[in-house]
């Protein structure tokens, strides 16, 4: 009897000891990065929804060096006045960016940027108005490709005597390709909803024609992102 009460008073003596222990207990805490960045971005925006494939329209982050974004949105859904808020945004990022990204988040296309890098209004959130923005697929292609100074297809194709009468200039582009038969190619539509590698003016720049004596493949050589653009637009519909 004596060991047994001996016993209980020794394992009660051990308790009572560690529940007073005043000893600190460290606790696992999660701190919020107070140098990240929140950026609200409003506008009047159009055509968002048109683009299709495998890309995404999004509002995006970039440090200086990465062409991965930091942190991504979807922009695919807005359509007229909106406000979009990008939180927590990595104090790294140095430009937001309204990107075209694939799967992996790698920037296609840049359709807006703005440059953070020396804002004074870290800790807070840094406020943009774009105004109004068409987003659209063919927006983007017309922009970049038509009427841009890398390819300038429009240099050729516009005026009042456009080259193998084919306008491309700003106005005309859209309603001169889409659905309109080739003139070099009657047989072909320069065009055609949903089927690329058919599309004469796809055809024209991306592989040429054995049929026709010239090639536009040369004027793409350092632009296979927007040529596969252009092919993205193509099978998705090839909506305005």
């Amino acid at each position: 009897m004596n060991y047994a009460y001996s016993l209980l008073t020794i394992v009660f003596l051990l308790v009572f000891a560690t529940s007073c222990d005043d000893g600190h207990v460290d606790e696992k805490t999660y701190v919020y990065n107070t140098d990240s960045y929140n950026v609200q971005l409003s506008g009047n925006f159009t055509k968002a929804n048109t683009w299709g494939g495998k890309y995404t329209l999004a509002l995006c982050g970039f440090n200086e060096t990465d062409k991965y974004a930091t942190i991504a949105k979807s922009l695919s859904n807005i359509d007229g006045e909106a406000t979009i808020k990008l939180s927590n945004i990595p104090p790294e990022t140095k430009t937001v960016e309204i990107a075209v990204i694939n799967i992996l988040r790698e920037r296609m296309a840049t359709l807006y940027k703005y440059d953070i890098s020396d804002t004074d209004n870290i800790n807070d959130t840094i406020k943009i108005n774009v105004g109004e923005m068409n987003l659209g697929m063919f927006a983007h292609i017309n922009n970049n490709l038509f009427q841009g100074t890398k390819t300038s297809c429009s240099k050729c194709h516009s005026g009042n005597n456009p080259r193998a009468g084919l306008d491309l200039s700003t106005d005309k582009a859209y309603s001169s390709i889409v659905g309109v038969a080739s003139t070099k190619s009657p047989d072909n539509l320069l065009v055609k909803a949903g089927d690329a590698e058919n599309s004469f003016l796809y055809k024209v720049i991306s592989v040429g024609d054995e049929n026709i004596h010239y090639s536009h493949t040369q004027l793409m050589t350092d632009e296979q992102t927007m040529l596969d653009i252009l092919k993205q637009w193509i099978e998705a519909g090839a909506k305005e």
